[in-house]
């Protein structure tokens, strides 16, 4: 059944019709999922579109919910779980801080066991068949799934906050597939009409897990000479936060790359890799001299405040992407980049800020869509990584695209650390993540599972805990990167990277929690079968042959 409230000439009212009322008609299908458009009499604003519909579950099933964003913890859930929420005295105290980075203020979390949401695509698995639910169209609306163990029922809600109708709207566009992994994940993206991406697999080198913005030319200058000292060329040699003055001010760079940009990518393009810039486009700090120049640049809320991002950087503001002046600034920031400094790729970070409210008569969901399109259309055929994004709008527009959270220079999280906001820097989650997006690669993106940490100064996590992650990344993820000053490796440290940059191709079977801490993965590599099973909360493998 669709449910729709909205409002109409100054009078909110709710339909609750598949043929529609008096302001608006319906054309639904169901026959494969649920197709819907409405086409509006008059102009109307809805609040909420939702269709409900039943779902049998059986005591195998296992639900997997894709969470809002690249950093948003994904994986599978038993019947009895519960998904995991801001924690309450984080949200009192945070506030707008915490909630900034993920759908907290947005989507329905009821803290019930067995009570789940997904966005864009989540599936139900019975042993190995899979029962994909996939949105072919969030350009109108991100799709909510929200499962509901108890009352038996997959509900869809559209996220059209914001949005007048005058005309056609297509309010779903949700397909159903069963079958293997595989098979139900190609019929989806198939349907998309998705391009295979342009890279199969690359292995690099980024400055940030070591020194994170504490780097300066100097310290890129040594990094790139020990590659070359060692004779080993990456694919790509990145450049992370930290050479800009503020967030927002990419032209400006700090006294400690005094020497400027372009000497720094020959060295690089010397070496025979490629160069790459981080950059978060969408974003600007409270100190920038962007935000001092241009307050009128940023989103602002209803009451015509400026929309509060999240506390990186002391704090940060969101960009007006449709702004004028704004897509022009960024034209300038990516011609230079690309074509005066001579960077090859560039790692998009935070681009999740320029749609945490509807704007402009756009849902979310639109804006992040039309976002993608104006990076793509600006940036031209160079590489793309992106990073902190919800992931459909990515599909197709990224070369890479970051899977998971940040990895930290630790394994377990702490207690306090669990009741932040799903988006944190976490081992666990990064590694779940990397694990239950795998269907993603190459197909939407090259999945980048994040950092592989092979160093043993200026880290806390065992060398076993280190090399679990070297493992676990090679399985799952085509995009590898270190972060570490390679001059310093030993044998065996060398030995860990020589096997996460091979390049060898590894075929997945399968890959499930055996319970609530044990994930067992079984595949093919070099031509032989292994199984490899580990506490994802511990990082300790139980077995591996």
């Amino acid at each position: 059944m669709i449910k729709i409230w909205y409002e109409c000439e100054g009078s909110k009212k709710v339909c609750n019709s598949e043929e529609g009322c008096e302001d608006f008609s319906l054309q639904v299908d169901k026959s494969c999922g649920v197709y819907a458009v409405l086409r509006a009499n008059r102009p109307i604003k809805i609040s909420k579109a939702e269709f409900v519909a039943g779902y049998d579950f059986t005591p195998k099933s296992k639900i997997m919910v894709n969470g809002y964003q690249s950093w948003t913890d994904t994986r599978e859930f038993d019947l009895d779980d519960k998904l995991p929420n801001i924690g309450r005295l984080t949200k009192l105290f945070g506030g707008r801080s915490m909630c900034a980075y993920g759908d907290y203020n947005f989507a329905e979390y009821s803290g019930k066991r067995g009570f789940f949401h997904g966005v864009s695509y989540s599936y139900v698995r019975e042993g190995n068949t899979f029962t994909l639910i996939g949105s072919l169209n969030e350009r109108t609306g991100y799709t909510f799934m929200y499962f509901d163990v108890t009352a038996s029922t997959l509900r869809f809600v559209k996220d059209v906050e914001g949005v007048t109708i005058a005309g056609e709207y297509e309010l779903f566009n949700v397909r159903k597939y069963t079958g293997t992994g595989n098979e139900v994940f190609d019929k989806w993206f198939a349907d998309m009409k998705v391009p295979a991406p342009r890279v199969r697999h690359a292995f690099g080198y980024t400055s940030w897990y070591n020194y994170y913005s504490r780097i300066s030319q100097k310290v890129i200058e040594r990094d790139i000479n020990s590659f070359r000292k060692n004779n080993v060329t990456p694919d790509i040699f990145q450049i992370d936060d930290g050479y800009q003055t503020a967030v927002g001010d990419w032209l400006s760079l700090k006294a400690d790359f005094s020497g400027g940009m372009r000497p720094l990518t020959d060295k690089i393009h010397e070496m025979g890799s490629k160069a790459g810039l981080w950059l978060a486009p969408f974003g600007a700090q409270k100190n920038s001299k962007l935000i001092k120049e241009h307050p009128d640049w940023l989103v602002k809320d209803a009451k015509g405040k400026p929309v509060f991002s999240g506390l990186n950087w002391g704090g940060f503001y969101a960009l007006d992407i449709y702004h004028p002046q704004v897509r022009e600034y960024l034209k300038k920031v990516f011609s230079t980049v690309l074509n005066d400094w001579g960077f090859d790729m560039v790692k998009l970070d935070f681009l999740y800020c320029c749609c945490q409210i509807p704007n402009h008569g756009r849902s979310r969901g639109e804006i992040m869509c039309d976002a993608m399109d104006f990076l793509r259309e600006i940036i031209g055929e160079k590489l793309i990584l992106g990073c902190g994004v919800p992931m459909w709008p990515a599909f197709g527009k990224v070369d890479f695209c970051r899977t998971g959270a940040d990895v930290g220079l630790k394994w377990i999280d702490l207690p306090a650390e669990k009741k932040m906001h799903r988006e944190r820097v976490s081992t666990v989650n990064g590694v779940n993540n990397t694990i239950f997006r795998r269907q993603l690669d190459g197909r939407a993106f090259v999945n980048d599972p994040d950092v592989v940490l092979i160093r043993s100064y200026n880290i806390t996590m065992s060398a076993r805990k280190r090399e679990l992650i070297a493992r676990i990344n090679k399985i799952f993820g085509n995009l590898i990167f270190v972060s570490d000053d390679v001059d310093r490796y030993n044998a065996d440290q060398w030995r860990v990277y020589n096997y996460v940059t091979d390049g060898e191709q590894i075929t997945v079977h399968e890959a499930y929690y055996l319970n609530k801490r044990d994930i067992y993965v079984r595949y093919t590599e070099k031509g032989e079968e292994h199984t490899l099973i580990f506490d994802v909360q511990q990082g300790e493998i139980m077995k591996l042959k």
